[in-house]
């Protein structure tokens, strides 16, 4: 991502041609919710949370909502809150915790089979819950089930980067090695005795071949 020019532009070409023109909300003509969205930061948030979600398969948007409670991991009881503030975590395992012991197994509950509670890693080593209300989970490409991948991919995606750079990896061997041939080929020089004679057996005719 740092160092390669054209990987960033395979997670970010689409973003960026998306979020351009933005959003236009014709019930608002005066622009009051665009201002409003704009003072929470949105649109960097969208496009945050789109990019690692391209480059690492998926990401979270934690939402810090003025409801009356300090505890992440307590369901959102007032959807109307205010939004003070949104914060992105890409779905790294340096930063999501959460696996496969963290699905909700309760069928009672409206988020049977999935996650309700995630488990992140803060950048000074702790860690904190937040509840799924709390969050917008954004994916990637969805990878079916299988052995060979890891749970953490199924459950957010696949990167769109990492097929691109598998096929330009096996690009970049293939090249290697037919680079390496080309130098170790060598320019032979064939010589036949006669061979003027044999071709122009004219003094007119050999005086061209000179």
């Amino acid at each position: 991502w740092g160092s390669n020019g054209l990987a960033t532009r395979i997670c970010t070409l689409q973003v960026d041609d998306a979020l351009r023109p933005w959003i236009n909300v014709p019930s608002d003509p005066d622009g009051k919710l665009l201002k409003a969205l704009d003072a929470v930061g949105t649109r960097n948030t969208v496009r945050d949370a789109l990019y690692w979600s391209e480059l690492y398969g998926g990401s979270l948007v934690l939402l810090l909502l003025k409801d009356g409670s300090e505890r992440l991991e307590m369901p959102l009881r007032n959807p109307k809150a205010e939004l003070a503030g949104m914060r992105v975590i890409p779905a790294t395992r340096e930063q999501v915790a959460t696996n496969q012991t963290d699905i909700q197994l309760n069928q009672n509950s409206k988020y049977f089979g999935d996650i309700e509670t995630h488990r992140i890693n803060r950048m000074d080593g702790g860690q904190y819950l937040a509840h799924a209300s709390r969050l917008i989970k954004v994916t990637g490409f969805p990878a079916a089930p299988s052995k060979e991948i890891e749970w953490r991919y199924r459950f957010f995606g696949i990167s769109r980067i990492q097929a691109c750079l598998d096929r330009m990896s096996n690009y970049d061997v293939t090249a290697n090695g037919m680079a390496n041939i080309v130098h170790q080929l060598q320019v032979g020089k064939l010589t036949v005795d006669g061979l003027r004679e044999i071709l122009a057996n004219e003094e007119t005719a050999e005086a061209g071949f000179k």
